[in-house]
């Protein structure tokens, strides 16, 4: 699987169990020849109160 083709997926995980209104963070180390693949979600946002 290319890493490009990991992005989309972490766009559905992000849709499906993240905050909606935020975006998925690709990337975060080695590119070439990684020991370990971590997959990182960003599951909640700011509240912004009135």
């Amino acid at each position: 699987m290319k890493l490009e083709e990991l992005n989309k997926e972490y766009d559905k995980l992000q849709q499906k169990y993240g905050a909606k209104e935020l975006n998925s963070i690709y990337n975060g180390g080695c590119k070439e020849n990684p020991n370990i693949c971590f997959v990182f979600m960003n599951p909640t946002g700011k509240i912004h109160l009135l």
